[in-house]
């Protein structure tokens, strides 16, 4: 089990020390190529499924890493039977993956701009980052301000496609709360 806390600390470890030393978070540039390689089989429409989504990031996945490894490593060190050491190792790292998701969205409620308003998507062109459809949610990344939102997403009513794979590239046609409903890319000329 070393082996695995020590993997999980060095590879987490790497990409928070790299974002804490350039100021820039590596992490969130990489959402968008690991989460474009995913692929969701959701089929639920709900606010629970949208929130799954969100909390699945590249940087909740590191920060769960580090800190499961940096837990693990210490408690095994010390130790600590093994289990022990793993379901605290688990909790902890869990508890961090949540803090962080936690403190980013507190962070992007509360900053002005293109993350609070979320109308200012409409009429923008995205990258779906995980496949969507008609019945199944998915997530585009859109730029907006030079800024890269992640959005929960769904192929629109008026859409002339009826599935989006990851890659694909889309017209955000409106915005219904939290979700950004889609369609082909030259959709709005």
């Amino acid at each position: 089990m070393l082996t695995l806390y020590l993997v999980c600390l060095v590879f987490g470890g790497i990409f928070l020390l790299v974002t804490l030393l350039s100021g820039h978070d590596v992490s969130s540039d990489l959402d968008v190529d690991v989460n474009g390689d995913v692929s969701a089989d959701i089929h639920a429409d709900g606010e629970g499924i949208a929130e799954a989504l969100k909390f699945l990031s590249f940087r909740n996945i590191v920060f769960f890493l580090a800190f499961f490894g940096l837990s693990g490593v210490c408690l095994t060190l010390l130790g600590t039977p093994a289990v022990i050491a793993l379901a605290t190792a688990v909790l902890v790292g869990g508890f961090a993956g949540l803090l962080i998701h936690r403190v980013m969205r507190y962070l992007r409620q509360t900053e002005s701009g293109a993350a609070t308003n979320l109308r200012s998507i409409e009429g923008l062109r995205a990258k779906v980052s995980v496949s969507l459809n008609r019945q199944q949610m998915g997530k585009i990344v859109v730029s907006n301000r030079e800024q890269y939102l992640q959005v929960i997403a769904k192929v629109a009513d008026e859409a002339g496609k009826d599935h989006f794979d990851a890659g694909e590239a889309v017209t955000v046609v409106r915005v219904d709360g939290d979700l950004a409903l889609v369609a082909e890319e030259d959709f709005i000329r």
